[in-house]
């Protein structure tokens, strides 16, 4: 029998499809032969032949994205091998990288952020990776960080991070959100008014501070104590020590822990503590219009600065200083009065009113010394002053007959003359002096008898 040396024709046709997970088929027409085809041989990138079933073949392992060579070769039973038949295509990559690591923040200010991420894998290599800050249109980066600036104070962003092959594929988005630190500090809080003022407590109010987010509360310290948190403008101290300076520096704060400049005033507690009741009241050196008033000094946890003066319950007058004494004037012959004292100090406290003393002022006595000259018509007189006498003001002087002829004189002088009188007449002449208040003391009387004509 002769051999048969004709080999199959060479196969035709080829085409192979895209490779999925490594994976793609290469297919082929069919080969005639003299004989008979018996099979078909197939290699991929000048690897050894292997033998197919039908007119295709699975390669396995496959990488996308290169160039790669398949051949197919037919042969018949006499072991005759056809002219390869050749394809050389670049399989297209369409497996996308795996996904990104969640994206870590990093440097986080109030305009800006640094965001960092696993890198992604993929069958052929990532190129690059895409970042998107609030769906806004992507920032391609070739690394595996990205800085965002020129942000939002206290906002907040959704940043998505995909990973490019060169292919274009992209893979699942890894996504982070963040909101930017709030760097602003509320504005410097009003001056603060004090009101309510007393020696143990003060009342602060303030006009409030204002923020980019929000106010979330005031701080305040009282000469450089430990500081008191509140929430409103307002604050109300207690437990204060008299007298004291206080000074008060109020500070608002926002929840990111931004403080604003701060403000301050400076008060002093209020003087609450009356002097102590003033003692010993005595009076001396009593006379028609004055007494002289004495007294043990009161005491005061500052100081007293003086005294006020009751007559008969009434106040009339102040002392000028601390001293305890006090001339009371103006007083009235033959009167009777209650006088008492009680302390004062700066603030205004009034000690409890004391004990009261009694005063009797003595009657204005008559004058002295009285000296006449008698004329027909006239009488001139002259005399001293009522002994203790103080503060008078005039005399009073009558001349009367009984009998139709009756003169009164007032003056203040120590002497007066009676005219028109009648001869040969004796009157009787009355001399009383008086003070301011026209108190007329006990009358001095006389008879004087004028001379005939």
């Amino acid at each position: 029998m002769t051999r048969d040396h004709v080999p199959p024709t060479r196969p035709a046709g080829l085409g192979v499809t895209p490779v999925a997970q490594g994976r793609s088929t290469l297919s082929w027409h069919a080969s005639e032969d003299n004989v008979g085809v018996s099979g078909y041989e197939v290699r991929h990138n000048d690897r050894a032949w292997v033998a197919a079933s039908g007119l295709s073949h699975v390669f396995t392992g496959l990488t996308e994205g290169i160039v790669n060579k398949f051949q197919v070769r037919a042969r018949d039973h006499a072991g005759n091998t056809s002219i390869p038949a050749s394809l050389t295509v670049s399989l297209e990559d369409v497996t996308p990288p795996g996904k990104p690591g969640t994206p870590v923040v990093n440097n986080l200010t109030g305009t800006s952020v640094t965001l960092s991420w696993a890198a992604a894998t993929d069958n052929v290599a990532v190129t690059g990776y895409l970042v998107s800050l609030d769906q806004s249109s992507p920032v391609v980066v070739s690394g595996t960080s990205h800085a965002f600036s020129n942000l939002k104070e206290a906002t907040t962003y959704h940043v998505e991070v995909k990973a490019r092959d060169a292919a274009g594929n992209l893979s699942d988005g890894a996504a982070v959100t963040f909101s930017t630190k709030d760097v602003t500090a509320p504005s410097r809080p009003g001056t603060p008014v004090v009101s309510d003022l007393s020696g143990s407590s003060a009342t602060l109010s303030w006009t409030p501070s204002t923020d980019n987010v929000a106010v979330t509360g005031y701080i305040i310290s009282l000469n450089n104590g430990s500081p008191v948190y509140i929430t409103n403008p307002r604050h109300i101290f207690n437990g204060l020590r008299e007298v004291t300076a206080y000074t008060a520096v109020i500070n608002a704060y926002d929840a990111a822990g931004n403080f604003s400049p701060g403000t301050s005033v400076t008060f002093s507690t209020r003087d609450a503590t009356k002097p102590t009741q003033p003692t010993g009241l005595v009076a001396g050196n009593v006379s028609t219009r004055a007494a002289a008033l004495i007294w043990n000094r009161s005491s005061d946890n500052v100081g007293v600065t003086g005294y006020e003066i009751l007559r008969d319950g009434q106040f009339i007058d102040t002392t000028k200083d601390s001293t305890p004494g006090y001339l009371a004037i103006g007083l009235i012959a033959g009167n009777v009065y209650q006088f008492s004292v009680r302390a004062i100090d700066a603030a205004g406290n009034q000690s409890e009113t004391s004990a009261s003393v009694r005063v009797s002022t003595p009657p204005i006595g008559p004058p002295r010394n009285v000296r006449t000259s008698v004329r027909p018509t006239r009488i001139d007189l002259a005399w001293n002053r009522p002994e203790d006498a103080i503060g008078l003001l005039g005399y009073r002087i009558e001349a009367d007959d009984f009998n139709g002829s009756y003169r009164k004189v007032e003056t203040p002088a120590q002497s007066v003359s009676l005219t028109l009188l009648k001869a040969s007449t004796e009157y009787t002449v009355s001399i009383s002096a008086h003070d301011a208040s026209q108190f007329y003391g006990e009358p001095l009387m006389l008879k004087v008898t004028t001379p005939a004509n």
